[in-house]
This record gives C-alpha cells, sequence and structure tokens, in this order.
C-alpha cells in the first residue's frame, strides 16, 4: 500500500483531467483579468492599433492611453463611453473613448481586459503623469481620506503614481518616492473587495424566495352551531 496521503478526488469520473489542468500553468489555459500583465509585444500591437485606427502618431497614442486609464478606463464600472479629445498632426480634434481602447485591446490580447494592458504599461503611465502633474485614478479618493484623517496630503508626485492598476508594481515605493502609497493602495484594494462580497451576499439574499410561513387550516364549524345569520332561538313564529 502506498504511503502518501489519499486524493481528494478519489472517485471521481474526471480526476487524471483535474490533475493535469491543476499541474499546467494558469496563463497556459486561462486569461485571469486579475493576475496576468500584457506582454510587451502585446502592448505594442495595442498602441499601434489606436494609433493606425485614428491617424495619429504613436506618442499621440500613448497620450490618450495613458489619460483614458488615469481617468479609470480600466475600471469594470467605467462605461465605454468614457473620453479624451486627441489632436491629429493637423490640428483636427478627434475623441478618444474606451471602446476604442477594448477594440484596439480585441486585437492585441484577443480580449477585452483592458486592466492588463493597464497593468503592462503602469510603469510608463506613472512616469508620463509625474511628468504632465497629472493624478493617478485613485489620488483624488486617496487624497480625501488622508485629510479627513487629519494626515498630510498627497504631492504631487505621489498623486501620480496613486493608481489602481500600479499597485502590482515589484518597485512602486521607489517610483512614487513614498511608502504610503503602496500602503495606501493596498488598503483601498482590500476595502473595495470586502465591499464587493458584502453586496455580493446582500443581492443575493435579496433575490432568495422569502419562505412562505404556513398558513393554518380554518377550523370546521362545531356541530350544531348556527352561523350569525341563522334564526335566534325564541323568535316569533309567523301566526
Amino acid at each position: 500500500m502506498s504511503n502518501s496521503e489519499p486524493s481528494f478526488l478519489e472517485n471521481s469520473p474526471i480526476e487524471s483531467i483535474v490533475n493535469s489542468a491543476t499541474n499546467a500553468p494558469l496563463e497556459d489555459m486561462a486569461v485571469n483579468d486579475t493576475k496576468n500583465v500584457a506582454t510587451p509585444e502585446e502592448i505594442q500591437v495595442f498602441i499601434k492599433k489606436v494609433s493606425d485606427s485614428f491617424g495619429i502618431p504613436s506618442p499621440t497614442a500613448f497620450t490618450g492611453i495613458a489619460l483614458l486609464f488615469l481617468k479609470g478606463a480600466a475600471n469594470k464600472g467605467a462605461p465605454p463611453t468614457m473620453s479624451v479629445d486627441l489632436l491629429t498632426p493637423e490640428k483636427t480634434p478627434i475623441s478618444l473613448t474606451k471602446y476604442d481602447l477594448q477594440c484596439a485591446c480585441q486585437v492585441a490580447c484577443k480580449n477585452k481586459f483592458l486592466r492588463r494592458v493597464a497593468k503592462g504599461l503602469a510603469k510608463e503611465i506613472g512616469f508620463f503623469a509625474e511628468s504632465k502633474n497629472l493624478n493617478g485614478d485613485l489620488a483624488i479618493k486617496l487624497n480625501n481620506n488622508l485629510v479627513a484623517e487629519g494626515e498630510p496630503p498627497l504631492t504631487s508626485k505621489e498623486k501620480a503614481w496613486a493608481s489602481s492598476f500600479s499597485q502590482t508594481l515589484p518597485n512602486l515605493e521607489k517610483l512614487s518616492g513614498s511608502n504610503r502609497v503602496p500602503t495606501l493602495l493596498a488598503q483601498d484594494y482590500q476595502d473595495r473587495f470586502l465591499s464587493n462580497t458584502k453586496k455580493s451576499k446582500a443581492n443575493k439574499s435579496e433575490q432568495a424566495p422569502a419562505s412562505a410561513k404556513p398558513v393554518a387550516p380554518a377550523a370546521a364549524p362545531k356541530a350544531g352551531k348556527k352561523g350569525p345569520n341563522a334564526s335566534k332561538k325564541g323568535s316569533s313564529k309567523g301566526s
């Protein structure tokens, strides 16, 4: 008899399939929106697709992409109509939307998970935001929380790196010049995760049918008892 511990999948009809899937890298089989990051090759195709679609130089395309992500376009709740206005080389204004980015993402990454692209561009977008004195998508929220708690507000450098998609950067503390930004982003993520969990449980509770209380059957009238419209004893009889 083998000394190894028994498998939890013992007697499962697909035990071998599950074991093979478990031992294979997830990224070889599926795209995980929360963990995967777009590759450098995918990012280059993504920027080129935006550039070619609008007939604008790659630097202008990157600027529009960065501005949209800094506005929160990588967030699932952001509407596809979220937009920024850019200028062509002829100074003609054009509107770049989140939907346009999703189309480019479909071409470059074979999916529409914009957060993967935002994570892949996090360092470059942070550098761009810092150079232009721009805010990350969570800068105002995090800054307001600090001020409300009586803490010093975020510096402009900290605000530039205060983006939800920057959280996984391994050297974020060094890039942002602050040990507050990684901590604040991690705390915000945890708060949002807990909030979404509570909302999910509340929605399930609301959707569940209320258990109906059993209705007791009406008591049968006792034999010989007259109803309210019955003649009373002793009522006068006709002559």
